[in-house]
């Protein structure tokens, strides 16, 4: 089951805003939205290896960041300052 971007948690959607670059946070953003790699490369006319370099890249900064898990399926964040 994906995860629309805009359904995620403030914190998150702020730190991908402020820590990834545009292309990463364009593919992050797809990939939330359900799109396959192979959807993702035809949407943004990059290759396949491309779209995995940049998610991985996005994940990275997010985990380093603390606001998403490692195995980075979930999308399981910490709880947010009341």
């Amino acid at each position: 089951m994906s995860v629309s971007y805009a359904s995620l948690p403030a914190l998150v959607r702020e730190t991908a805003e402020r820590e990834l670059t545009r292309k990463q946070l364009d593919v992050f953003k797809l990939h939330c939205a359900g799109c396959s790699y192979a959807r993702i490369s035809t949407m943004l006319m990059i290759g396949v290896s491309t779209v995995k370099g940049h998610l991985h890249a996005a994940h990275l900064h997010l985990e380093k960041a603390g606001v998403v898990r490692t195995d980075f399926r979930a999308y399981s964040m910490r709880e947010e300052a009341a």
